[in-house]
């Protein structure tokens, strides 16, 4: 099969509307994987390890190409080693080359991905009933096997538009129910996902208060080209939904791109672009979810963006968790194949290589000076979240995924997160080789 006949069959599988089957006849067959012993274990075991990274448009490349620097520098005596990084459609495609690709033992997804594969593999729902028994159980297993490392940073949803459709739409709920046309990311991306459960959240407000039952209708484009296509004034979209940590990327090279053009102008405040908050009736709808709180609030501040300079305060939006995950398979454990002892020792020693390097006090600490302009600042963000973990302000449970049940992975991140003094770097507290 061919990559671009492989992206449409996929593309047929995950379209919005998690009770809706659009597209049902095709996707039996599209997204089903095959169910049993892990893949791979025959292939060479010591071959460099790999991390899923997601689209070239987001923050999560940049994450995984600073950490495959750090591994690829002596540390602390230990040699350097290759992490292959591994570019891939979005979240969904990064769980399934966890899942399937045996020179792939990390990923970084949203935490809300868990929820949307618990939903669709739970046969007790009506969500995915139009999927197959085999293809429903791939599902569930997404949700069971794939198994949390770290919680990285808050992404926030960014709900863009026209200053026009700012006055028309004014937040999240008032584009749902005018049926606007709305880029919602490219088939499998984390956008795509979270706009599916907002969609089925919102959906179910609706229902409740009896209101007539609406949809937006959903674009599957690329950011940069759903910006394009926004911004031309041509009533071919409304609004496009990125979620994805700030300064999302693709947003802020297309607004720098248009103070360049001269189609932003600082002084007069012009610009082709605004957000929209999330508002109060759609904040109600995610806190009323009986399955689900990951998602978040949080803001957008007016300086994080060229264009928001004329904001009068933050922007109030929702946000999910990006997650570091790796698979439940990996073991330690005596009677697990040779391969799986393998895979789990890269895995602790990449994330060994994470945490002697997340620290203000070292000389290559990421947090320092050592994350890439776009990712540095979000570096902190996981310092961070592991504080607030350790402070009790979030628990494990808060990002959907359950940790790897590995202790030496669990003692390397409690270790360094229940440190009240210098972190412990290059000492024995989070050497995976001295537990």
């Amino acid at each position: 099969m061919t990559r671009s006949a492989s992206i449409l069959q996929l593309a047929a599988v995950v379209t919005l509307g998690l009770s809706t089957p659009y597209g049902a006849v095709a996707q039996d067959s599209i997204f089903s994987m095959d169910v049993g012993t892990f893949p791979g274990a025959a292939t060479n075991t010591r071959s460099n390890p790999g991390i899923a990274s997601g689209s070239h448009s987001g923050l999560y490349l940049r994450f995984a190409e600073d950490l495959a620097t750090l591994c690829a520098k002596p540390r602390d005596g230990r040699s350097p080693y290759r992490l292959n990084v591994v570019a891939t459609e979005g979240g969904l495609d990064s769980v399934k080359r966890l899942r399937l690709e045996s020179d792939v033992q990390m990923g970084i997804v949203q935490s809300d991905l868990w929820y949307y594969a618990k939903k669709l593999g739970d046969p007790a729902t009506s969500a995915g009933n139009w999927l197959s028994t085999k293809t429903r159980e791939s599902w569930r297993q997404i949700a069971t096997d794939t198994r949390l490392l770290l919680p990285l940073y808050t992404e926030q949803i960014h709900i863009v538009v026209t200053p026009y459709g700012k006055d028309q739409f004014k937040d999240l709920m008032g584009l749902f129910k005018s049926k606007a046309r709305v880029s919602v990311g490219t088939t499998g991306s984390g956008s795509m996902i979270t706009c599916t459960l907002l969609e089925e959240m919102l959906l179910r407000e609706l229902r409740a208060k009896g209101a007539p039952e609406t949809r937006w209708k959903p674009q599957f484009l690329p950011a940069d080209a759903a910006l394009e296509t926004l911004t031309k004034g041509q009533g071919e979209l409304d609004a496009v939904i990125l979620v994805g940590g700030v300064p999302f990327p693709a947003l802020e090279k297309f607004a720098m791109d248009q103070v360049k053009q001269g189609l932003f102008n600082r002084t007069t405040s012009v610009a082709q672009l605004a957000l929209l908050p999330f508002g109060p009736e759609a904040d109600a709808a995610v806190d009323r979810d009986p399955d689900f709180r990951g998602y978040v609030k949080t803001t957008i501040q007016s300086g994080d963006y060229e264009f928001l300079t004329a904001e009068k305060g933050a922007i109030s939006t929702r946000g999910v968790t990006a997650c570091l995950v790796t698979h439940r398979s990996y073991s330690a454990d005596a009677k697990a194949s040779e391969a799986s002892r393998h895979r789990l020792l890269w895995v602790r020693h990449t994330l060994y290589r994470l945490l002697t390097n997340l620290d203000e006090s070292s000389d290559s600490g990421l947090i320092r000076d050592f994350g890439t302009p776009q990712a540095g600042d979000k570096w902190k963000d996981v310092s961070d979240t592991l504080r607030r973990i350790q402070r009790g302000d979030l628990t494990w449970a808060s990002f959907g995924w359950s940790r790897h049940e590995d202790p030496v992975l669990m003692k390397m991140v409690d270790a360094w997160s229940g440190s009240t003094t210098a972190r412990p770097v290059g000492t024995f507290l989070i050497d995976p080789d001295k537990f």
